[in-house]
C-alpha cells in the first residue's frame, strides 16, 4: 500500500516533488493519533465499566427491596399457587402484575449489567491499538 500511494502522488504532479521524509512524518503522526485516541478511549471506557461494576451492587439491592415491597412477589406466588383464580381474572391479574413491577429499578439493574459488557467490547479493540502497536516508524 505504500508503495501504491507514494506512485500514485508521483503520477499525479510529477513536477512537484516533496521533500525527502514527508510520507513516513505524516504516517508517523497518523499513527501516534490513533494511539493517542485509543489510550483515551480506554481510559474512558475502563472508568465507565468501573463505574457500572461499582453501581450495579446497589442497584441489585434497591431492586430487591422495591420488588418484595411493590407485592410483584406476592402475585407471582398466587399465580403459582391458585392457577384457577388466575385464569378467571386473568386481565385484572396481567394489570395488577404490570402495575406492581419496579420498571425503573429493574432498568437501572439491566443497564447496570449491560453498560460494562459493551464498555469491555470496546476496549479490547483499544487495547490491541493504545498498548501493542506493531511498529510505530515504518
Amino acid at each position: 500500500m505504500i508503495d501504491y500511494s507514494k506512485n500514485l502522488f508521483k503520477n499525479i504532479c510529477p513536477s512537484i516533488e516533496p521533500p525527502e521524509g514527508l510520507y513516513d512524518l505524516v504516517i508517523n503522526r497518523i499513527k501516534l493519533r490513533q494511539i493517542r485516541t485509543a489510550r483515551l478511549r480506554f481510559g474512558i471506557f475502563s472508568c465507565l465499566a468501573l463505574a457500572s461494576f461499582v453501581f450495579l451492587a446497589p442497584a441489585a439491592r434497591y431492586f430487591a427491596n422495591d420488588f418484595y415491597s411493590s407485592g410483584f412477589y406476592s402475585y407471582i406466588s398466587i399465580m403459582l399457587t391458585d392457577g384457577g383464580s388466575v385464569l378467571t381474572y386473568w386481565k385484572e391479574f396481567s394489570f395488577v402484575l404490570a402495575d406492581s413491577f419496579p420498571i425503573m429499578e429493574a432498568t437501572a439493574v439491566f443497564s447496570a449489567m449491560f453498560v460494562p459488557f459493551v464498555s469491555i467490547r470496546n476496549l479490547s479493540g483499544d487495547v490491541r491499538v493504545a498498548f501493542l502497536p506493531k511498529r510505530l516508524f515504518a
